[in-house]
């Protein structure tokens, strides 16, 4: 099974920039990727708006298997000039998460024409994320940073051709 997890939600509205929330961006994407997934005919659950991350992370806890797979979905933040998407995997990350997470860099940064900052471990992330402690298979995509607005612009024109793109990539790990 794959669990999309839009990455903040209702309760954590995540960065700030310009007068958007992280979370109706993350909310956006999961939205557009799982209709799309939908019509491909493939099996996923979504999280719930409403639930916070501790209340998430238990979910996918109690619905998940060890060969299931998490992808979580966030945008970056940072100064306006930072650049490119990137995924983040478990420190003793399995092959499996390293192949989601290249390939879901790779496609993020083919479709929205940014850099491909690639698969890194959690070291490089800020500390203490859920996601990363869960016993099935967990990659963080950073779509785009939200705060650069040529980036922000890119993702705002391409999101439907990502979204489908982002699918059918996906539906490798819906079985």
């Amino acid at each position: 099974m794959l669990f999309l997890v839009a990455g903040h939600n209702n309760n954590d509205p995540g960065n700030v920039s310009r007068g958007t929330k992280e979370a109706d961006l993350t909310q956006e994407i999961r939205d557009l990727v799982a209709k799309e997934m939908k019509a491909l005919g493939l099996k996923f659950k979504i999280d719930d708006d409403e639930l916070s991350l501790g209340e998430t992370f238990r979910w996918i806890k109690q619905h998940s298997k060890p060969k299931d797979v998490v992808v979580d979905l966030h945008f970056n933040s940072g100064l306006p000039t930072l650049s490119g998407c990137e995924s983040i995997v478990p420190l003793n990350s399995s092959a499996i998460e390293q192949e989601v997470g290249k390939t879901l860099s790779n496609i993020t940064a083919t479709e929205l024409g940014i850099p491909d900052r690639g698969c890194k471990d959690e070291k490089h992330t800020p500390p203490g994320h859920a996601m990363m402690s869960l016993e099935c298979e967990s990659v963080l995509l950073e779509v785009c940073f939200m705060t650069n607005p040529t980036e922000i612009q890119n993702y705002q024109s391409k999101k439907a051709s990502l979204a489908k793109a982002l699918a059918k990539a996906l539906g490798t790990w819906t079985k």
